[in-house]
């Protein structure tokens, strides 16, 4: 009996991974995620605002901030 409830330890540990592994996947499809093209969007604009110099204004014509420009 002892050997019995030393294999179900990890079987159930292996079976509560495969559940929670379905569900992890399963999490990103639902109405509330974000799509890639939105997502690949978003880092495009973040990357370019990290490219961005303290010389070379953004939008608003503000420059880098504690560039002494």
């Amino acid at each position: 009996m002892d050997v019995l409830l030393w294999w179900l330890i990890p079987a159930a540990g292996a079976l509560g991974a495969g559940v929670w592994s379905a569900l992890a996947v399963r999490r990103g499809t639902g109405s509330g995620a974000v799509h890639d093209s939105s997502g690949v969007s978003r880092h495009l604009a973040f990357r370019a605002a990290m490219e961005r110099t303290g010389r070379d204004p953004g939008p608003g014509g503000v420059s880098g901030a504690g560039q002494g420009g």
